[in-house]
């Protein structure tokens, strides 16, 4: 599976205090996941995603995003008990999945001990609406993450997963709905249950 290649300048940011990690693109953060367990005398420093393997071993879970300074590395939880080693910073296994599907090769990781502060901006969208907290956990099912793709448009998107420009809209603060970039991360949100 190839990496998504985006304009957009993609980071990691691990919280060791608060025992969170945080993608951010273009400086605001857009994902949010609790971290299951980190490793032993896990260091603060900047790293960067050097590996990404699908299904590495059981003990890993279902992804594994290696950092520079082997053998450290984000992953899943064991199949099992879960009671093997951490081998850097644990995520349950949904969480990662989303997260292995976000970013690139060589996207930074900052690990820090202390939290790090945004400046989200709230504005209303064209039809007055706020956008979905874009720091939720990720929920399955629940809203998906998708990653723009050259020639996608708002219509095709609605097209696509069946459901109402509007919908989308309202799920997305876009400075231009008319222009979508390519590796734009965007949220589609589930069409509700028919009655």
């Amino acid at each position: 599976m190839s990496s998504p290649r985006s304009t957009a300048l993609m980071k990691v940011f691990v919280d060791l205090k608060n025992f969170e990690l945080l993608l951010c693109q273009d400086g605001q953060p857009v994902r949010r996941y609790p971290v299951v367990a980190l490793r032993e005398g896990l260091a603060a420093g900047t790293f960067s995603i050097t590996e990404k393997l699908i299904n590495p071993e059981p003990s890993l879970g279902t992804r594994w995003l290696g950092l520079n300074k082997p053998p450290l590395g984000i992953h899943g939880a064991a199949f099992d008990n879960g009671l093997e080693p951490c081998h850097g910073i644990r995520l349950d296994n949904p969480h990662l999945e989303d997260l292995y599907a976000l970013i690139p090769l060589g996207t930074q990781v900052e690990i820090a001990k202390t939290p790090c502060e945004f400046q989200t901006i709230s504005l209303p969208n064209q039809f007055g609406r706020f956008p979905a907290t874009p720091l939720a956990f990720p929920v399955v099912p629940g809203p998906r993450s998708y990653i723009v793709q050259k020639g996608d448009t708002i219509w095709k998107l609605s097209r696509r997963f069946k459901i109402p420009m509007e919908s989308i809209l309202a799920a997305n603060l876009l400075p231009d709905p008319n222009r979508l970039e390519p590796g734009q991360i965007i949220t589609i949100p589930l069409p509700w249950p028919k009655k």
